[in-house]
């Protein structure tokens, strides 16, 4: 039975990752090539595979997660296992410092 722990599960350890990630290829030289490593190789190696496990957990548990009284709940989970929150964290951030 699939629950909406599993998509929680997911969507914090794809951002977290991402974030682990991104502070590793920040820390390094310039000119190393860590940067576009990390936006060509890194993001996709960790939301593409997160995002096809959160479609085949949604189609699988579609009986139990899509019920009318969890559907406020599974929506915002399924954006969280996008990077669109991490995205929108970062420009807010970004904005907001500079």
């Amino acid at each position: 039975m699939i629950k909406p722990f599993h998509l929680l599960l997911i969507g914090v350890v794809a951002n977290v990752l991402t974030l682990l990630l991104y502070q590793y290829a920040a820390s390094q030289p310039s000119g190393t090539g860590d940067t576009l490593a990390f936006i060509v190789i890194w993001m996709p190696m960790v939301w593409i595979p997160a995002v096809a496990i959160m479609i085949i957990l949604c189609v699988i548990g579609r009986k139990t997660l899509f019920k009318r009284n969890k559907l406020k709940f599974i929506i915002p989970l399924i954006i969280l296992c996008t990077p669109i929150p991490l995205l929108c964290l970062a420009n807010i951030y970004y904005a907001m410092t500079h």
